[in-house]
């Protein structure tokens, strides 16, 4: 691996196979290498910049206690909310992981990079697909690796892998800026990933990478949450000990089915089940990647942001989430699909409280930016906005509308406590759980509502207004469409901004939706195995190359 040149230690040097070995030894690497980045590369003043952590979580709603889920355990992410800035409207950029995930890296609306599928096969990345993020978008990390801060990044990629053949790697994170790559999932952990009564998880989508290699498929998820955050670890003490800043993105596979037990004994511990194991299991990890920043002695210079890339997966019931007092979840762009936890933790700087502004993901790009003294190119529209005004000094939402879309129709406008809707899905009810889940755990996986332009999408002519603080189900429409209507003039503003945002938006052609199953990474042709005693081939069909990637409700 290398960073500006540098070689930082390669996968053999730390792993055999896939255990760990050797971290204060690896870590002691990483320090020398960043100090040697320091001595030979031009100098940058370091001054008051702050350290950066982002962590994100998978498919999370209301499901910690500091969010009001009535049985889930106080925990790790609870202690951080108490003494962090939780948030109560923070908005993902998309309900779906791709999508959302490159909106947040980038500061950007998906739609601006042609991220959608006008074929709608799929609205995010898969193993077979062709393209990914494209190089061209400037990400937080080649934005902060430009101003001289060390980049890591660990956990759930998802914006793609190969372009010409199953071992290129055009599209994984060290093509985006991250000079060290840890364990990574480049596609996700996805349903047909579970191990466990004979079932074993399917190669084609289930695997792990060190850095731009394959080194386990399918996927084992023993250990996996502590490896993980090993990794994070390490990169964090390496970093500290050449004194130079960084910026580390550590994306959880938790929580996203399938649930898994890392094997830390806490199975079966949570009053609220499976789900609530791994939002503990979960916990537990941001939990030890502050107390590393604590032992580090750098805890009071470095930003730690938590959030989750969209809403809960309602369809997967028991073991989907929950989007407490909110209508809908993933998939769709009501309150629990787009309203998502969040906590911003600078011990020092930021004062602990609960902040009520509507914000979003995209905004973490130009104040991750500004904190560390860079600049975004003007080449190019931004959606986010700076929140350090916010942050360090109470101020407002730097936003006066919010605009929410899927691929490249209007969906909604924010706009303080009112949400214009301009489209909706269906979501899925209590009585379509009770039909596909018996007994509340998922025997398949479901959607109900992926696409953004099918027949069941709802045109609102003339949009719905709502007030989502006195109304958070998103249920009483407010009179607005005529003169003499009392939120009349509300409306009539939030319709003008949307219609002139939406017929001014340009956006580039579409690419995902195009498949090429030979670039499925294959650690060992044709048999797609390497660390289970099975030995299964890889064969494909019409079913998008051998696995079930979603079954419509």
């Amino acid at each position: 691996k290398t960073f500006n040149g540098i070689s930082l230690f390669t996968t053999e040097m730390i792993r055999r196979g896939v255990g760990w070995r050797g971290t204060e030894w690896a870590a002691a690497i990483v320090g020398l290498a960043v100090a040697l980045l320091a001595a030979v590369s031009e100098s940058v003043e370091v001054g008051s910049r702050p350290n950066i952590v982002l962590l994100i979580v998978d498919d999370m709603g209301q499901d910690i206690y500091s969010y009001g889920h009535p049985s889930q355990e106080w925990n790790e992410l609870d202690e951080m909310a108490q003494r962090g800035l939780l948030f109560k409207k923070w908005l993902s950029p998309d309900v779906a992981c791709s999508p959302s995930r490159a909106a947040t890296l980038t500061g950007r609306l998906p739609a601006r990079m042609g991220f959608y599928e006008p074929s709608y096969s799929s609205r995010v990345i898969m193993p077979p697909s062709r393209y990914g993020l494209p190089l061209s978008e400037y990400t937080i990390a080649e934005a902060l690796r430009d101003v001289g801060y060390q980049t890591g990044f660990v956990g759930k990629w998802h914006l793609g892998i190969n372009r010409w053949n199953r071992t290129d790697g055009h599209y994984l994170p060290h093509r985006h800026g991250f000079g060290y790559v840890g364990l990574n999932a480049p596609s996700t952990n996805d349903f047909d990933c579970y191990a466990g009564n004979g079932h074993v998880p399917h190669p084609s989508v289930c695997f792990l990478y060190e850095g731009a290699t394959i080194v386990q498929q399918p996927i084992d998820h023993r250990n996996l949450t502590q490896r993980l955050v090993a990794d994070a670890s390490d990169f964090i003490r390496g970093s500290a000990a050449g004194g130079v800043p960084f910026y580390l993105e550590l994306a959880f596979l938790h929580v996203h089915v399938s649930l898994f037990e890392s094997g830390m004994g806490r199975e079966g511990a949570s009053r609220r089940g499976a789900f609530g194991d791994n939002v503990n299991e979960l916990a537990w990890g941001v939990g030890e990647i502050l107390e590393t920043l604590d032992r580090e002695g750098i805890a009071e210079n470095t930003l730690v942001a938590f959030i989750s890339d969209h809403g809960p997966w309602r369809e997967m019931c028991s073991h989907g989430g929950s989007n407490g007092f909110f209508s809908g979840g993933k998939f769709n762009y009501w309150e629990g699909g787009i309203r998502v936890p969040a906590i911003v933790y600078w011990p020092g700087t930021i004062s602990p409280g609960v902040s009520y502004e509507p914000v979003s993901s995209m905004d973490l790009m130009p104040t991750f930016v500004e904190l560390a003294g860079g600049s975004l190119p003007t080449d190019r529209v931004y959606d986010g906005k700076s929140l350090v005004p916010l942050l360090l000094e109470g101020a407002d939402s730097p936003h006066e509308f919010l605009y929410q879309y899927c691929d490249t129709y209007l969906y909604a406008v924010r706009y303080g406590s009112f949400k214009l809707i301009f489209r909706s899905m269906p979501y899925v009810s209590n009585d379509d759980m009770r039909g596909v889940c018996p007994g509340g755990i998922p025997s398949t996986e479901l959607l109900l509502t992926p696409y953004c332009n099918a027949s069941y999408t709802l045109i609102h002519d003339p949009p719905t207004l709502v007030n989502v603080d006195i109304d958070p189900h998103e249920i009483f429409e407010l009179p607005w469409k005529q003169p003499s209507d009392e939120y009349h003039d509300i409306g009539d503003k939030m319709y003008r901004s949307g219609v002139e945002e939406e017929s001014g938006a340009i956006f580039p052609p579409g690419w995902m939706g195009v498949y090429d199953c030979s670039l499925i990474p294959c650690c060992d042709p044709p048999h797609c195995t390497c660390n289970y005693t099975v030995d299964t081939q890889l064969e494909f069909d019409d079913d998008i190359c051998g696995t079930t990637w979603m079954t419509p409700l």
